[in-house]
């Protein structure tokens, strides 16, 4: 490529030599008739389709430059992408586990029943009672096991402290 721009220019200065300009003058307009020899060769790069790969390298040197000139905004930036990706990481694994992967101890999930109360005058009180809980476990064939749960706030604390955790309860006879 260079070699034939080089031939191109050389053509051109001896014309404009035997036109009658001195060599500098011939070499001056050549170059002003031709341009700049490094936006050619950066055209015919960019002809050839190559031309990102080159770019990439470049824009990866520099990074890299860059990052050894400022360590400090270097660590802080990797300290971040690290605490990221981790904490990422730990949500996405805890809600698999939760969501997508099969419940341990359970032979069958699709089996699992939920039981609730239709209760037509109040729509949300759908829980059982405990009687209820016992005459399902104890008369309804065909399930092996039967659990409760209650969801229930509680109120713990010691004497002079206020706090209040909402506390499940379960129950498995």
């Amino acid at each position: 490529m260079a070699e034939e721009m080089r031939f191109h220019r050389e053509s051109q200065v001896e014309i404009n030599r035997s036109s009658g300009m001195s060599s500098a003058q011939a070499a001056a307009a050549a170059n002003r008739q031709f341009g700049a020899r490094w936006g050619i060769e950066e055209e015919a790069r960019e002809a050839r389709g190559f031309v990102w790969f080159t770019q990439f390298k470049q824009d990866l040197r520099y990074a890299t430059r860059m990052l050894f000139r400022h360590k400090g905004f270097t660590f802080v930036a990797v300290i971040t992408l690290a605490l990221g990706l981790s904490a990422n990481m730990a949500v996405f694994g805890i809600v698999h586990v939760m969501f997508f992967q099969p419940l341990g101890g359970v032979k069958d999930p699709s089996e699992i029943v939920v039981m609730t109360r239709d209760d037509r005058q109040n729509q949300f009180a759908s829980a059982i009672s405990w009687a209820d809980y016992e005459d399902y476990r104890d008369q309804v064939s065909g399930m092996s096991e039967l659990a409760a749960v209650l969801l229930r706030p509680m109120h713990l604390s010691r004497p002079g402290s206020s706090a209040s955790p909402d506390m499940d309860r379960i129950c498995q006879p």
